[in-house]
């Protein structure tokens, strides 16, 4: 293997070592890697040097004696950025390998868990069914993952997960899928680091089931053990994987700390039923792939048939019912050791206990390093929960490392480069999620909607067109699909998609489907038309299920009239809205008060925002990000009172976090405003530059916000002399809105700004 001949990137591998790549160099850096067999090797050797500085004892005591003498030197301020930590760790562990390396020692000797396991990765193939009845072909797909969970529960070795081989398998997919199990065996152990394959087959399943297994060392091709087992009559899969877990830790002749080894009962962990566990599996398989509504009739299946399934619980808390996870706590002890961390987990989670999550994470970690769904929801929580994007981006890194074909974590880490405003690295990730999962629906619609959110409308509209090729029933792609052919202003399009004339009527439901045809009429400026298709869409709901869509009915409807200086019919819905989000949970009625606060201000009831102020600001101490909700309430009054810079300070604070909690655009908005009265029409015109480029479905549900960027875009171009620009962005608004009702302050102020320019001399 040559040497890299490219200098730049030979540094590059002694910064990446210590961490101190930037973001572009890193990225460029992995770019590199792909091309580079050299760069690649060595990166890989720094891998399992990270590994060691990670979990062995010496070092873990060393890093704890280096942290405890940090202690007497901390410095006052605690808010380093992220990079600084990493910089400051990748130190630390540079002088611990100075101590490793002072230090004699043999890892052929080691006895802990580290080491012992590392000598024993074993990765389990898909069992073989040869007893000629088709029925029986899911047996082998039970047997190996049942084998997965119950070796894995083993301090002495290392198990391939299910989902990882799942990923290795798909990657060198030629034909049918069980024949790659049997054909490239060694290939898959050698991708998964695997110094142990178990592969095995059905030979009967009536009246009394059995299975042969063979261990084999991948490397040696030898055969460690050949085990027959046989289940007796009574007994069932689950006895015979108990049976088959005994006999493969006899093969493997391990140390004599497994008699302290945790082998409990496979169905002690798992369910008692066979057929509850299939389902599980195939609700796992849906899930992965974001079929959602099939994977949650899979789990409610798995729950049907064992009603203490804990792990089809806690799949259904998250796409379906999160009061789910209530069963799921209850009967975790029916769950694996890594299991029940992630049941915790997400428990902490829906109680807003973001710290303990991630705690019970780290401790998954702790025991199971190469566990990459605990680095995917470290990631996704700090994304989510803490929108720490550079964190997450961190986390997520790590997923990656361990399995490069981690299809759901490439996923994840475009959105967090979107939250960077890295739209490059997004498409990259993107893409290559896509290339791992092309026959998918939701890789295409996840890089529909990473194109959107660029700006690039016709790439979005490809990649959705793609998603529905591939799974025509794919509800969000034709959703979205909509929603783009509405930005391009094809309503004809739209109305096809929306109406599901395109796609199976199945697809869109009832209560969604005029919420989607609204955004037609909105965006033409035909509010009137709007505002009657809304509430032909809320008689139609059930208001003792359909609170959720109709928390979103009101809503939107409410800033329709707003438009309009329908102040009295806005404040109503408004209050709607409000109580239904209260039924939802009781903290969500908090996102709702601060629009009708603006909306009081706005209106001249200044006494009633005044007085609702006084009640909000309270309830906000035991909010999450009540912070940034009173910042929100603080800039409505100082743009009431006309202190502009002030309010504009305190919107540029929310507009940071405001997804979730004021809609996007509006703040958007709002800080524009300010910025144009404080004299900064610059600052206001890029960031219109900006949330123009952003196409996605609140600002289509916002109609009449998306449509008037233009207008304040014009504004803020008109302000500081760039008039050939105003006059493009004025007639812009102008034609969208050229069937407009007439009755829109908006529309009549933007006619008399591109007279006035038209009649000036003031453009060449």
């Amino acid at each position: 293997m040559n040497k890299c001949t490219n200098q730049k990137y030979e540094k590059y591998l002694y910064a990446y070592e210590l961490g101190i790549l930037s973001d572009e160099e890193l990225y460029d850096f992995e770019i590199h890697q792909l091309e580079c067999e050299y760069c690649y090797q060595k990166v890989k050797s720094f891998k399992q040097t990270t590994n060691l500085l990670r979990h062995d004892p010496l070092v873990k005591e060393s890093l704890a004696e280096l942290a405890e003498d940090s202690k007497s030197a901390k410095i006052k301020s605690h808010k380093l950025s992220f990079i600084k930590r990493l910089k400051s760790y990748a130190i630390a562990a540079a002088l611990v390998v100075i101590v490793l390396l002072l230090k004699p020692w043999n890892l052929e000797f080691k006895s802990t868990y580290e080491a012992s396991a590392a000598e024993n990765r074993i990765v389990v193939l898909y069992f073989k069914n040869l007893t000629n009845d088709p029925n029986n072909d899911h047996i082998g797909e039970v047997i190996a993952n049942l084998l997965i969970t119950d070796l894995a529960e083993s301090n002495q070795l290392q198990v391939v997960s299910s989902q990882r081989l799942y990923d290795v398998v798909q990657s060198l997919r030629k034909g049918d899928i069980r024949l790659v199990y049997e054909q490239y065996s060694n290939k898959i152990a050698e991708k998964l680091n695997a110094n142990l394959i178990l592969s095995g087959a059905i030979l009967q399943s009536k009246p009394n089931i059995v299975v042969t297994a063979e261990l084999i060392g991948s490397r040696s091709g030898v055969t460690i053990s050949s085990i027959k087992q046989s289940g007796e009559i009574e007994e069932n899969i689950f006895s015979v994987v108990d049976q088959l877990t005994v006999e493969i830790k006899r093969a493997l002749n391990l140390s004599t700390e497994i008699a302290n080894d945790p082998d409990p009962d496979i169905k002690e962990i798992t369910t008692h039923s066979s057929e509850a566990y299939q389902a599980y599996l195939e609700g796992l398989d849906y899930y992965n792939k974001y079929y959602f509504l099939e994977a949650i009739d899979a789990f409610k299946k798995a729950v049907d048939l064992d009603s203490t399934f804990a792990s089809a619980y806690y799949y259904l808390a998250m796409i379906d019912d999160a009061s789910f996870i209530e069963k799921a706590v209850k009967y975790a002890g029916n769950a694996s050791t890594v299991q029940q961390h992630f049941i915790y987990s997400r428990a902490a989670i829906l109680n807003g206990d973001i710290e303990l999550a991630k705690e019970e994470l780290r401790e998954v970690l702790d025991r199971y390093p190469e566990e990459k769904e605990a680095h995917y929801w470290l990631g996704s929580y700090s994304q989510t929960y803490e929108r720490n994007a550079e964190e997450a981006v961190f986390h997520l890194r790590n997923a990656i490392e361990l399995d490069s074909l981690y299809k759901n974590a490439y996923n994840k880490i475009a959105y967090a480069y979107i939250q960077l405003g890295a739209c490059e690295k997004a498409i990259w990730a993107i893409n290559k999620y896509v290339s791992l999962a092309d026959d998918e629906a939701n890789p295409h619609d996840s890089r529909g909607e990473i194109y959107s959110l660029c700006g690039d409308l016709e790439e979005a509209i490809e990649s959705y067109q793609e998603a529905l090729r591939v799974r025509p029933t794919f509800t969000s792609s034709l959703l979205k699909l909509g929603i783009m052919y509405v930005f391009q202003g094809d309503y004809d399009m739209a109305d096809s998609c929306f109406s599901g004339d395109i796609a199976p009527a199945c697809c869109i439901s009832e209560s969604s489907k005029e919420l989607y045809i609204s955004t037609i009429y909105v965006h033409q400026g035909r509010l009137n038309d709007g505002i009657e298709i809304l509430r032909k869409g809320m008689d139609k709901i059930d208001e003792n299920s359909g609170q959720s869509d109709l928390l979103k009915y009101y809503s939107i409807k409410a800033f329709l009239h707003w438009e309009k200086q329908q102040y009295d019919s806005a404040y109503s819905d408004l209050n709607k809205a409000s109580e239904y989000a209260l039924q939802i949970n009781p903290n969500d009625h908090i996102n709702v008060k601060p629009q009708i606060v603006r909306l009081l201000f706005e209106s001249g009831r200044v006494r009633e925002a005044e007085n609702l102020v006084d009640k909000l600001k309270p309830e906000l101490d035991s909010v999450e990000y009540g912070d940034i909700i009173k910042s929100y309430v603080d800039a409505c009054f100082e743009m009431y009172n006309g202190n502009f810079e002030k309010a504009a300070e305190l919107l540029e604070n929310v507009s940071a976090v405001s997804e979730g909690l004021a809609p996007d655009i509006v703040t958007t908005t709002l800080l524009a405003k300010a910025y144009l009265e404080t004299g900064a029409p610059e600052k206001s015109a890029e960031l219109l530059e900006i949330q123009l480029k952003r196409y996605n479905e609140l600002r289509a549900f916002l109609g009449n916000y998306s449509v008037k960027l233009h207008y304040l875009l014009g504004q803020a171009y008109e302000a500081y002399g760039s008039y050939n620009k105003a006059i493009q962005q004025y007639k812009l608004f102008l034609t969208i809105w050229e069937n407009a009702d007439h009755d829109i302050p908006s529309l009549n102020k933007a006619k008399l700004h591109l007279k006035r320019l038209e009649e000036s001399k003031k453009y060449p």
